[in-house]
């Protein structure tokens, strides 16, 4: 063996068991510088190997594409995510411009339907106005408190045709529509 002292030699227990300490250690470097040498004679053999350079190659090709695929995956996740809320954002921004444009449609037909309200109220007030002059003329200024009544209820229709036919009818014909349009605003 590779033994740097002989227990043999030895004169007592104490010295034989110095000199197995001092060979455990002896063989202990001898192995370590042993195994380092095969080391770098099996890490000699990986680098000039072209086997091994191949697997190792084919290994990291694999590695790398493994990589580009999950990169890829989460990057097209990531492009159908942003399509989704562009999507939304484009629903949402199209039924935002769709209710301003039903807001806008309301808010004009809210306003002509005032003008128009304010059209038919400043005609029955033009109306009113022309019939209760008639109730200055002399032929009807007994019956003035029945012109109030009659102006106060009866829609602009009937009242401009009944102002018309006072207008051009004699007395006793306007009396008459007078009498009758008194009756429609009683009834």
């Amino acid at each position: 063996m590779l033994c740097e002292h002989d227990l043999k030699e030895a004169e007592d227990r104490e010295e034989r068991r110095w000199m197995q300490r001092q060979n455990k250690n002896y063989a202990a470097r001898i192995k370590k510088e042993e195994m380092s040498r095969i080391q770098s004679f099996v890490q000699l053999a990986y680098d000039n190997d072209p086997r091994v350079k191949a697997f190792k190659e084919a290994k990291d090709a694999a590695k790398a594409k493994a990589k580009e695929e999950k990169e890829r995956a989460l990057r097209e996740a990531k492009e159908a995510e942003e399509a989704a809320v562009r999507e939304k954002e484009n629903a949402a921004a199209a039924a935002a411009a769709a209710s301003a444009a039903d807001n806008a449609a309301a808010a004009e037909e809210k306003a002509a339907s005032k003008r128009e309200k304010e059209k038919q109220r400043s005609a029955l007030k033009k109306a009113r106005k022309e019939f209760k002059a008639l109730a200055d003329k002399e032929v009807y200024a007994a019956k003035a408190a029945d012109f109030d009544v009659i102006a106060a209820v009866l829609p602009l229709e009937e009242l401009t045709a009944l102002t018309a036919t006072l207008l051009a009818a004699d007395e006793p014909a306007g009396a008459d529509a007078l009498a009758d349009a008194r009756k429609k605003a009683m009834a």
